[in-house]
């Protein structure tokens, strides 16, 4: 299956953490979007130890595959799992063998490397308030163009699309805060990506 690549990403300094947690409050459409597209199908996500630890529990209905080079033991709830592998190929390989939807779901240092050598489906949640933060979603590595489907996502969401409102230029207000769903087709390639103002469509 191609990979999956989901990451909520403030622009436009392309922030997606501070010290270990989200710089901004939950955001219900991004986090109902996020479930649905890790839980309509047997998924795993990929990740590495820190997002592990700042996620802090296993999440249900999902296998969590954390890279580290420490090897630990597997984990395993009621509802969820958890395997500890030291390399992106072997979790890979792990999808494969079990049938699972590669999803990865970060930090920076993994962002990278996927966006560096892997084909992937990117979803991405733009925030346009600027935040301040300690980790960063490789922006420049983008290359094609990313469409907006926040209308769509809001239409899968109907118990979140009540409580938010969808602006004329296609983002959702929620909290005071501004922001819209992008998916593009990523294939790696040599040097430079295009500027992100030339990729939101």
């Amino acid at each position: 299956m191609v990979p999956i690549l989901l990451a909520a990403v403030s622009l436009p300094n392309g922030v997606i953490g501070r010290n270990n947690t989200l710089p901004w409050p939950k955001l219900s459409a991004d986090f109902g979007f996020m479930n649905y597209l890790t839980t309509r199908k047997p998924s795993a996500l990929i990740m590495g130890r820190k997002t592990f630890e700042s996620i802090g529990r296993v999440l249900p209905r999902r296998t969590s595959l954390v890279l580290s080079s420490k090897a630990a033991p597997s984990i395993q709830t009621s509802s969820g799992s958890a395997h500890f592998l030291s390399s992106l190929a072997e979790a890979f390989s792990y999808c494969s063998e079990h049938a699972l939807q590669p999803v990865i779901f970060g930090g920076e240092t993994l962002y990278n490397e996927v966006l560096k050598t892997v084909a992937c489906t990117v979803y991405l949640t733009a925030i346009t308030n600027e935040h301040e933060g300690d980790t960063y979603f490789p922006l420049s590595l983008l290359r094609a163009p990313l469409a907006n489907i926040s209308e769509e996502v809001l239409g899968l969401l109907p118990s979140v699309s009540e409580k938010v409102a969808l602006t004329k230029d296609g983002y959702v207000v929620e909290n005071e805060i501004k922001y819209g769903f992008f998916k593009s087709k990523h294939y790696p390639a040599e040097g430079l990506g295009v500027p992100l103002s030339e990729l939101l469509l």
